[in-house]
């Protein structure tokens, strides 16, 4: 219902005035919209300060080596899943839908990983 009377409303809504002047409706919307804007931006700026307050409040009530076993899971699952991924699902597309020798296109590319990893 909202969305409707918004859309009604906004497609209703004169734009000028009968001696050429923009509507006083429009200006007031414009203006609403330019404090909305200020609002918002407002929140934008404050928010990484929560969400840091959300998760340090959160992090306190937990063991510290809990914490370390669960981020080291979680790094060598991630690291699992990459490998799984280039060797394993990049080599089987580059094989079966662009046939070509995935051995000979990873060498090929040998000098951009290198130079990629610095």
């Amino acid at each position: 219902p909202v969305i409707f009377a918004s859309i009604l409303f906004g497609l209703l809504i004169p734009a000028k005035q009968e001696n050429g002047s923009t509507s006083t409706t429009l200006r007031v919307v414009d203006e609403a919209q330019c404090v909305v804007n200020r609002i918002v931006t407002g929140l934008m700026w404050l928010s990484p300060l929560g969400v840091g307050s959300l998760v340090l409040q959160s992090s306190m009530s937990l063991k510290l080596s809990d914490v370390g076993s669960s981020v080291g899971i979680l790094i060598v699952t991630t690291l699992l899943g990459l490998a799984v991924h280039i060797l394993v699902f990049c080599p089987l597309v580059l094989a079966l839908l662009g046939r070509r020798n995935p051995f000979k296109y990873y060498r090929n590319c040998l000098p951009a990983f290198v130079t990629a990893l610095g």
